[in-house]
């Protein structure tokens, strides 16, 4: 930790519990946690664990590497070039939310790349077995969503699985249920 430009930079390296913690960045209102700067690299043996975390039950336990740039001020947040890896399988994120937590004029682009879905299937919720999704082929999804102001938002997604291919592209509906969306789709 180190007293820098008004605000300070630290350097971290720990665990917690089985995972490996790396951090580093700057923060330049520390009482406020405003005006923050970080990169973060999470490694461990167990994703199902990583996954309990954040309320997901279903994530395979095998190794994993997360990592990104985070960065925060008095209005914003943005995720930069967030990396998960496990197994083959990749998902990427960027995104900013200038309004945090609010969604108005967010931008979001996300990439899923599995070469065997198996070890997802939980996650991906459709009452397909594991073994039936392995059988159709590697997953790939691209996905970006705008945000115009507090009520338009529109997406743009590709979505392949083995030799399967869709495409949606529109204005989403208010969340939870999406109702409202006007997606086409191909």
């Amino acid at each position: 930790l180190s007293d820098r430009d008004a605000g300070f930079s630290w350097e971290s390296r720990g665990h917690l519990g089985p995972m490996q913690l790396d951090t580093r960045g700057r923060v330049g209102k520390p009482l406020d946690m405003d005006d923050l700067r970080m990169t973060v690299d999470v490694r461990g043996q167990d994703l199902a664990l990583l996954g309990q975390l954040f309320g997901e039950e279903s994530l395979p336990s095998q190794a994993y590497s997360l990592k990104g740039d985070v960065l925060r001020d008095a209005r914003g947040l943005e995720l930069r070039d967030v990396e998960l890896l496990s197994g083959d399988s990749r998902l990427t994120l960027s995104g900013r939310l200038p309004s945090y937590p609010k969604l108005d004029d967010a931008d979001a682009r996300i990439e899923v790349v599995m070469p065997d879905p198996k070890p997802f299937a939980g996650l991906i919720g459709t009452g397909i077995t594991g073994t039936d999704l392995a059988a159709l082929g590697p997953l790939r999804a691209n996905a970006t969503l705008h945000s115009k102001g507090r009520d338009d938002v529109l997406l743009d997604a590709e979505l392949g699985l083995g030799d399967y291919r869709l495409s949606l592209k529109g204005p989403l509906g208010n969340p939870p249920d999406y109702s409202g969306s006007r997606l086409e789709f191909a």
